[in-house]
């Protein structure tokens, strides 16, 4: 505990802060190729819920930007500074926070079986939210990360979902 708690309280700018998002965003993509190899090798399907959006649309980018404020500052700002702020909580209890939360983030995206996948990238958000600022109470900072990390993965996953899906037609 103590080497990641120095760990998270160095706080990154420029180009460290870059390098940081890059492997954070590799080590998202592993796993869940990883985890997406596992369902079907066990042919377990997550469960997506249906939000209302059938077409790709020009609105879809605002779409995501607004699902993905919200689902940051929900499932990140909120439980982490109540955790640090009202709580008064160390990094260990701060952790705890940020684990319930993250399964909580998983759950929201369909049922349990979407916690492995939501639930674990919700842990690794929590992780470079504390890391970029969140530890030392720069909350806008570490939201703003956050948010723009969180939105850059969703939005290529779309742009790579509707390629393959224009090849199937």
């Amino acid at each position: 505990m103590n080497r990641l708690s120095h760990w998270l309280k160095q706080e990154v700018f420029g180009l460290k802060l870059l390098k940081l998002l890059g492997m954070f965003m590799s080590l998202k993509i592993a796993y869940l190729g990883i985890v997406v190899l596992i369902y079907r090798y066990l042919t377990i399907s997550p469960q997506r819920k249906d939000v209302g959006i059938k077409i790709i649309s020009i609105e879809l980018p605002v779409i995501l930007l607004m699902s993905v404020i919200v689902e940051e500052i929900a499932f990140r700002l909120l439980p982490l500074l109540f955790a640090q702020e009202v709580l008064k909580l160390q990094l260990p209890g701060v952790l705890v926070v940020a684990t319930i939360s993250s399964v909580l983030f998983g759950w929201s995206h369909g049922s349990l079986s979407n916690i492995p996948i939501q639930g674990v990238a919700g842990i690794m958000y929590c992780v470079l939210f504390l890391k970029t600022a969140g530890l030392r109470k720069n909350y806008v900072k570490g939201l703003a990360t956050t948010i723009t990390t969180h939105y850059l993965f969703n939005i290529s996953l779309a742009v790579i979902i509707f390629c393959q899906g224009a090849r199937q037609i």
